[in-house]
């Protein structure tokens, strides 16, 4: 079926990678996606999940202030 949309060799595990990793970006805790993939474990899931800080549970540099650069259009 992949394949016939154009992404050969694509598997099932993209879409629950994928999935994974937009609940987490979205806000999910690890163990919520954990229960909605029907992972048995925290480190089964980890391996799915991109490395980023985000995903560690790091907050985004916007959000956090750190690494921002000031806009000096707002300065003028």
């Amino acid at each position: 079926m992949l394949a016939a949309i154009g992404k050969p060799g694509a598997t099932h595990h993209a879409f629950r990678r994928g999935g994974a990793n937009h609940m987490r970006a979205t806000g999910y805790s690890m163990e919520e996606i954990q229960a909605r993939g029907r992972w048995r474990s925290l480190a089964g899931l980890q391996r799915y999940i991109k490395d980023v800080p985000r995903a560690q549970g790091c907050l985004h540099p916007q959000e956090n202030g750190i690494g921002v650069e000031e806009d000096d259009e707002d300065f003028e």
